[in-house]
């Protein structure tokens, strides 16, 4: 049976270019994050990876640049997603890279198939997010490593704040959630993992800050696509307003931090 389709589609948003234009921003953005929680999680050439819930291939081009010598199965559901993803992947002369439309939770990939799962950004828009990583534990080989990277809201953070800063960031948690998401995930993920059955469970949190990315950059990635004019629990106008003066406004210090939980864990058993 069809589970939902979870809390993300491309379709929702109105400027599907500027979507993807600001995913691309995202994952160049926070690239000094995701590369060490890959790394210590045991990425390394000659692997066959699947990035479940590539997107438009942002990070999928730059796990494929990490594995020369294997390859990348990108996993999506949105054509139009892999459709940007083979332009990604054609543009930086990547050869290693198969897209692959289907649903997360019945992948085409047989039992013990691969050697490394990313799903990065995903688990929090999911429906049933135990039943897709209980599908990559079954493509995994024994020894196989799942690598899940996420945010949690909890650790999302502006100062000084603006006013309707916590009434945006709490009525999009509430928005996610009506539409079997969760903005609150990254703390859960190292127990999700063992639950659904990894072992030799690890957990990386690292922060990014403005100290490290402009205002505008750090606003842009973490909180410009929440900005919905339908809501009704703040102001949109003022949040949008709000949220210019504190990037502009270089006279006044400010800081902002996110963190992101990277978490890993292993099949059971022996390559």
């Amino acid at each position: 049976m069809q589970k939902p389709r979870g809390s993300y589609r491309l379709s929702q948003f109105a400027d599907r270019d500027q979507e993807l234009s600001r995913l691309g921003q995202q994952a160049t953005t926070f690239d000094t994050i995701d590369r060490p929680i890959l790394q210590q999680a045991g990425l390394q050439d000659g692997m066959c990876v699947v990035d479940i819930g590539s997107g438009p291939g942002a990070i999928t081009t730059r796990i494929a640049g990490e594995v020369m010598q294997g390859f990348v199965v990108a996993v999506d559901r949105d054509a139009q997603m892999l459709g940007r993803l083979r332009g990604a992947s054609d543009a930086a002369g990547l050869c290693n890279i198969q897209p692959v439309a289907c649903e997360l939770y019945d992948l085409p990939i047989a039992d013990d198939a691969v050697d490394f799962v990313v799903m990065r950004f995903i688990l929090q828009h999911l429906h049933d997010p135990a039943a897709a990583l209980r599908e990559g534990l079954r493509v995994l080989r024994p020894g196989g490593t799942l690598c899940a990277i996420d945010a949690d809201d909890r650790w999302l953070t502006l100062y000084p704040e603006p006013s309707t800063f916590r009434a945006l960031v709490d009525a999009s948690g509430a928005r996610q959630a009506s539409t079997n998401g969760n903005r609150y995930i990254g703390r859960k993920l190292p127990v999700m993992l063992a639950k659904a059955g990894f072992g030799g469970c690890a957990v990386d949190v690292r922060v990014a800050t403005t100290s490290h990315f402009t205002r505008e950059v750090f606003v842009n990635a973490a909180l410009s696509y929440r900005l919905d004019e339908a809501a009704t629990a703040y102001d949109p106008a003022l949040a949008r307003a709000e949220l210019k003066d504190w990037v502009s406004d270089e006279s006044q210090p400010a800081w902002g931090y996110v963190a992101i939980f990277g978490a890993w864990g292993r099949k059971p058993g022996r390559r």
